[in-house]
């Protein structure tokens, strides 16, 4: 089976804050959850939980702002919250995540890469190693006006933090043979943020037992 997109959701403090939890919905098997999150010079990310689990962090990014990318293999199914934790209460902090399934519970992720700049587009590009992987994008648009650029799917954004553009999306195609793939969004102006990461397809959904899936 192919990755498939799974759901997805974005949001942000108002106001200061420490911490920052929104929900998120899960389905389906072999399920892996990404969620970025971003905080402005000068705080970090201390952790981020899902359902109570904590996330394992991909990658991170700084300029202006410190934009960060986690993971969590098998989340649990429903509607549970993330929990975004921050090194002070000096910071709006923006939040955003994607969810997919049939996608490999090990090897996350396949490959990775990073970027920041000030201009109106920004992108990262990735090599992928396994076959028929997904990319997954993530990043911030400080002065917002957020869209889509070539070869990327926007799945959520939210720009009710101050006005910047958090966002989470992908390629939205499996990439065979394995190769490089960018990932590009535009805005108004930077500064940007970005991360990319691929991740690869699960080699067998199905138990060798009849009428029983592996999760």
């Amino acid at each position: 089976m192919e990755i498939t997109f799974d759901s997805a959701a974005a949001t942000s403090t108002v106001g200061l804050g420490s911490s920052l939890t929104f929900s998120h919905i899960t389905s389906g098997i072999r399920r892996v959850l990404f969620v970025t999150a971003s905080v402005l010079t000068g705080v970090t990310i201390t952790g981020i939980t899902y359902n109570g689990v904590a996330m394992t962090q991909i990658a991170s990014v700084s300029g202006f702002t410190n934009s960060y990318l986690f993971f969590l293999a098998s989340p649990t199914i429903g509607t549970n919250n993330i929990i975004i934790s921050a090194s002070n209460g000096s910071s709006v902090i923006w939040g955003a995540s994607a969810s997919y399934i049939f996608a490999s519970q090990t090897g996350i992720p396949d490959a990775f890469n990073t970027n920041g700049n000030s201009s109106t587009s920004i992108s990262a590009a990735v090599t992928t190693i396994a076959n028929n992987c997904w990319v997954v994008g993530a990043g911030l648009s400080l002065n917002g006006g957020l869209n889509a650029g070539a070869n990327t799917t926007v799945r959520k954004q939210d720009s009710s933090g101050g006005g910047a553009s958090v966002w989470i999306g992908d390629n939205n195609i499996s990439k065979t043979p394995p190769g490089s793939v960018t990932l590009t969004v535009n805005a108004n102006s930077g500064p940007n943020n970005i991360i990319v990461a691929s991740f690869a397809p699960t080699a067998n959904i199905f138990s060798p037992f009849p009428n029983h899936y592996n999760n």
